[in-house]
């Protein structure tokens, strides 16, 4: 709100100025969040994200809707395009059509959508360290991990240094642009050591988007797939609750030690254990959004509006493990 009033006011003063400034610079924060996991997935990739999609689609539609095809003619189908992946380096063409007729296979014995996604969230992760560690050693035609991490800091570095010369050109004080590229360059070391868990987020949406598509073309096909939960009714399990507190418990304990491997993985889980929250706050939000009727166009600004307080969205989800704003535990039981 203050944001938009500072619009509005052609007059305001210098601290008003600075407040804005401030503002400003954590929405571009947030674009960097943005801008990072759209890098990360078009270096795993390369380019092919559409193709990649439609992949995984096209033999989940074929398992499906031709039950009787045997197994064994997928896996030679797999092996002729592994094959391929090494004849003309198209890498993980393989895993995402193994991705596709597993996914297949769990529609064909009907398991609820949580359980299909997640089942196809695991396979697509271990298939894809499999073959990377299998390209990268064995076959050198893929670069080693520490060199992908090394290049995706070199692009955090370059993409900060584009941004301080921008900043340097506008009239800000010495003292307000050291703490401007202190939080930067903070948040660009936090995105760097989080690399991991923005991968395994990727892949939960990727699953996610697969499974979505196979919903809608099971309208206009010969075929039933169980349907995804209104997402405004989303839970999760009382357990998962334990997840996130002990690993928020973990990283503060660690926070101060010199264990930095293990500080790092305990990050990693805390934060994955945060975006399943907010993923739930969201739900909740929702959840009111839609019992109130609003219209379309405020419950857009509330989301992106609400975007902007994540940390507030996510405790949202926490608490509604012991409290259960919808009821809807109640109604389960």
């Amino acid at each position: 709100m203050l944001y938009f009033l500072l619009l509005l006011n052609p007059d305001e003063d210098y601290s008003f100025k600075i407040m804005k400034l401030k503002i400003e610079c954590i929405h571009k924060i947030q674009v960097i969040y943005i801008l990072t996991l759209l890098t990360i997935i078009s270096y795993i990739l390369k380019g092919s994200l559409l193709f990649l999609l439609l992949i995984p689609l096209f033999f989940s539609i074929s398992k499906v809707t031709h039950k009787s095809t045997s197994n064994f003619f997928y896996f030679l189908v797999l092996v002729s395009l592994f094959i391929i992946e090494l004849s003309f380096k198209a890498h993980f063409i393989t895993i995402f059509a193994a991705l596709g007729i597993f996914t297949g296979e769990l529609v064909n014995k009907k398991y609820f959508a949580f359980r299909v996604i997640l089942y196809s969230n695991l396979l697509l992760i271990l298939l894809c360290l499999i073959q990377y560690l299998i390209f990268s050693t064995f076959f050198q035609i893929m670069p080693p991990f520490s060199k992908v991490s090394q290049e995706f800091k070199d692009y955090l570095s370059l993409s900060l240094e584009t941004l301080f010369q921008q900043l340097n050109h506008q009239d800000i004080p010495f003292q307000e642009m050291v703490e401007i590229k202190g939080v930067f360059n903070q948040k660009a070391i936090l995105l760097y050591q989080l690399l991991p868990s923005s991968l395994i987020i990727f892949s939960i949406i990727y699953n996610y988007l697969n499974y979505k598509f196979l919903t809608i073309l099971s309208k206009h096909l010969s075929y039933s797939v169980n349907p995804i939960k209104n997402y405004a009714c989303w839970f999760f399990s009382d357990y998962i609750i334990l997840g996130f507190l002990s690993s928020w418990l973990f990283y503060l304990i660690f926070k101060s030690y010199n264990f930095q491997i293990l500080f790092l993985v305990i990050l990693n889980i805390w934060y994955f254990f945060q975006f399943l929250y907010l993923i739930y706050g969201f739900s909740i939000v929702s959840f009111f959004l839609n019992k109130f009727n609003l219209p379309i166009i405020i419950k857009i600004f509330s989301f992106l509006l609400l975007f902007l307080t994540s940390g507030m969205v996510m405790f949202l989800g926490v608490f509604d493990t012991w409290f259960d704003f919808r009821k809807l535990r109640k109604i389960t039981k």
